[in-house]
């Protein structure tokens, strides 16, 4: 009953309303606001009690005086002034889930402290706040401690938004290549990833498609979900906080995999980018790497494909199995060359490390070299990426009246009915030729189809799934997909992405890969 009272009591907190308080303090330096205003700060101890950072209790304290964070389950909003040493917060607002009571206990007692503010200290990388009622507040605790670096280190999932999921075993590795790479906790995973100062994005991410146990899956997506939607990055000292501006999502990892900032590196968690294939030296604008990660899973980019597949090392004997890669299509040489890598990498026999260097040579012989990411500044833009050459497709005669930007794209579904479609886990695709013919995949097979274009007026027909087996959920996906496509008979692009809806009222939205 106390539990349900709890719950109950949550959920219907919307906004907590304390007044700050005020003392006469010293004052403090300009040097001492920079750094509060700098990242997000996540709690250590609060009121004497010791608090793991997988709790995931933050704040972020910005340039424009507004406070944001999360205080274990809701995340919270509201401003805040200082005056020398002196601290005022004004009344939060809170949202309004309901966790367990511990949790719930800890949270209402950080944002009543937090509320009632009356000054702030730091030393070192140490956020010390004291509430009028002398309650306190840590955050940090690292002192002086050299940070891990954001590139290169293999990152353990700790808590999404306070929940600890640290047994799940997710990770993230941030490549020098701009790809970002891990284990989900089912699934491999991996995507582009971009950086300007502390702002980040993420995604969108790909990832295999096993299934595993309901709770196992729903922390795997929620995960996936949160990495795309987060923008803002702060590390302090072994932990790394990636959040959503609005807090929504709060990730908090901890540093565990090997490092490339000097010293010896080890094959796994180090970001190896390709330097040559059985000695022809690597282009550098293929970018093609490869991760080894702590969970026996290798990741990497091929130059034109994402790689993933597993692999085992012992001694120096290392073998890889499973590797798949993603199939778009590339210029002829930029494929080669990436066919060159796979095959090698697939017939792994073993590998040496000299250095910062990797050689890993296959059972025929042939090798690979590698060599460890170069930790450093992060580019504040990504390469831009090689353009792919122009192909004019010759006329054909075709039942399309009118097809605008429709043919041509491989266009990814994203949204079903105003609800977001994470292509992390439901990889869905569609693809108009100019022959009047539809091919794509469902998210378990692949199927074909037909459709004509008159105007605005779509009419798609003949969808014939292939034959295959796949799992219970993609299927189901998939068959439910399937029977949708030949009721849209309209359709429009809007601001690069498809809309495909229906006079009944189904609506999707296609955005082209």
């Amino acid at each position: 009953m106390e539990r349900l009272l709890r719950a109950a009591l949550a959920a219907t907190m919307s906004i907590l309303l304390v007044a700050g308080g005020s003392l006469a303090v010293t004052q403090a330096g300009p040097d001492d606001l920079v750094t509060l205003q700098a990242a997000p700060w996540t709690l250590s101890e609060l009121d004497g009690q010791s608090v793991d950072a997988s709790a995931g209790i933050t704040a972020v304290f910005g340039a424009d005086e507004s406070l944001t964070g999360s205080a274990g389950c809701n995340a919270f909003t509201g401003d805040y002034t200082t005056e020398g040493a002196t601290l005022t917060v004004t009344p939060l607002a809170a949202t309004r889930k309901a966790c367990e009571p511990d949790v719930m206990d800890n949270e209402n007692l950080y944002l009543d402290l937090l509320q009632n503010a009356a000054t702030w200290s730091l030393d070192g990388a140490t956020l010390t706040i004291t509430s009028a009622d002398s309650g306190v507040l840590v955050f940090g605790g690292e002192g002086s401690a050299e940070p891990a670096p954001f590139q290169g280190t293999e990152w353990t999932l700790q808590s999404i938004t306070g929940q600890d999921v640290a047994s799940v075993g997710a990770t993230a590795v941030f490549a020098d290549d701009f790809t970002v790479s891990g284990f989900g906790g089912c699934n491999q995973y991996n995507g582009p990833w971009s950086l300007d100062q502390d702002t980040i994005a993420i995604g969108p991410l790909a990832a295999t498609r096993k299934a595993c146990a309901q709770d196992v899956m729903d922390t795997e997506n929620a995960f996936l979900n949160a990495m795309e939607s987060v923008d803002a990055m702060a590390i302090t000292g072994q932990t790394l906080t990636l959040s959503a501006s609005d807090q929504s999502a709060v990730l908090v990892f901890s540093a565990t995999g090997g490092s490339t900032t000097g010293g010896d590196v080890t094959l796994t968690g180090t970001a190896w980018l390709v330097t040559d294939i059985d000695g022809d030296p690597a282009i550098a604008t293929d970018n093609a790497s490869v991760t080894f990660g702590t969970d026996g899973t290798i990741t990497g980019f091929g130059g034109c494909n994402q790689l993933f597949g597993d692999y085992a090392a012992d001694g120096s004997t290392l073998t890889v199995t499973g590797l798949a890669a993603t199939r778009k299509f590339c210029d002829a040489d930029l494929m080669d060359r990436e066919g060159s890598l796979i095959t090698t990498l697939q017939g792994a026999a073993s590998f040496e490390i000299s250095g910062s260097d990797l050689t890993v040579t296959a059972s025929d012989g042939t090798t690979v070299g590698l060599t460890a990411g170069v930790a450093g500044p992060i580019p504040s833009e990504p390469p831009p990426p090689t353009p792919e050459p122009v192909v004019t497709p010759e006329p054909v005669a075709s039942p399309v009246a009118s097809t605008g930007e429709l043919v041509g794209p491989t266009w990814v579904l994203t949204e079903l009915m105003g609800q977001p479609m994470p292509g992390a886990v439901v990889h869905v695709t569609i693809t108009f030729d100019q022959d009047g013919t539809i091919t794509g995949n469902g998210g378990c097979t692949d199927y074909t189809g037909t459709y004509t274009v008159d105007g605005a007026k779509i009419t798609i027909a003949g969808i014939t799934p292939a034959t295959g087996s796949c799992d219970d959920t993609s299927k189901s996906i998939q068959d439910g997909l399937l029977q949708v496509l030949p009721f849209m008979d309209g359709w429009s692009i809007v601001d690069g992405d498809l809309h495909l809806d229906s006079s009944f009222g189904i609506n999707t939205v296609w955005a082209a890969s």
